[in-house]
């Protein structure tokens, strides 16, 4: 692998360690990842060239001696990123101060979780036996996702599109953070949604967080549903079943989550609650019941 990268990128190697599928370079002063590439060349252009032009702080992809972005080793696409900044805790601030608008879209929220949903039922019911408490657990959270996209469907989905990123874990690195590889353009909400459901299950019960997020940003009564739909859509339990199936946890990250359900339904109706007094917010009988 150093003979290839000194080829392609003329890059000075001290150290390379390969971590799962990508590598880890350093010379005497810099780091850099080689790291394999599966999405829309096209699209990571188109957004990259936006952060380039607003000066957006983020890792630097370096061209290889073709003067393109893509490496191909073995079938499969790579790209060389620069890691521009230090190692820090990501805070709720660097995730509010983050997104920028980049242009108009579509907010296919509705479609994307629909097509999720038929893929988990028609597999756990395959799968029932063997994955039995997974099978139990999941049509409470099919209904926590079908209730999210019915709000969805009260509101219209031509949305302001800002920077977001793939995935926010509860420890996100400053290395994944500031990837462009993991940059998408989603509703502004998406990121801060993710990370207040992180914080609640693996830290402690955000609401003071999420209410000064809601006191001191300006959403669109548009932007105030997608907040509610997003914090209510149980992205947290799909991403453990995805691992249970693929076999890299076992269940008891599962029985934790099932275990916090009544508190988080009372999370959820506190911000439901405290989004009505501000936003045409359409009535949900469930959570006011609970």
């Amino acid at each position: 692998m150093k003979n290839i990268l000194r080829y392609y990128y003329n890059l000075k190697i001290s150290k390379i360690v390969k971590k799962n599928d990508y590598y880890v370079i350093n010379n005497d002063y810099e780091l850099y990842y080689f790291i394999p590439f599966w999405g829309d060349i096209d699209n990571l252009i188109y957004l990259y060239s936006n952060f380039i032009n607003r000066k957006l702080y983020i890792h630097q992809i370096l061209l290889n001696k073709d003067n393109k972005i893509i490496t191909m080793l073995n079938n499969k696409n790579y790209i060389l990123i620069k890691i521009n900044v230090s190692k820090k805790n990501i805070s709720s601030s660097d995730i509010i101060n983050f997104p920028f608008f980049i242009e108009r879209g579509t907010c296919n929220w509705s479609n994307l979780w629909s097509e999720k949903l038929d893929y988990y039922e028609y597999n756990i019911n395959k799968n029932k036996l063997k994955y039995k408490e997974l099978y139990k657990s999941f049509y409470y959270y099919a209904g926590m996702c079908e209730s999210s996209i019915e709000l969805l469907n009260t509101i219209n989905n031509d949305i302001n599109l800002y920077v977001n990123h793939r995935r926010i874990k509860k420890d996100i690195s400053t290395i994944d953070f500031y990837n462009p590889l993991n940059m998408i353009l989603d509703s502004k909400v998406r990121d801060i949604c993710e990370y207040f459901k992180e914080h609640f299950f693996y830290e402690s019960n955000p609401i003071k967080k999420v209410k000064n997020y809601l006191n001191s940003t300006y959403l669109t009564n548009q932007e105030a549903v997608l907040f509610l739909a997003r914090i209510m859509y149980p992205s947290y339990y799909f991403h453990i079943y995805d691992e249970l199936i693929n076999g890299s946890i076992n269940k008891g990250r599962l029985l934790f989550i099932i275990s916090k359900n009544e508190e988080f339904e009372q999370f959820l109706k506190e911000i439901y609650l405290y989004l009505k007094k501000k936003y045409n917010i359409p009535e949900i009988e469930w959570i006011i019941k609970k």
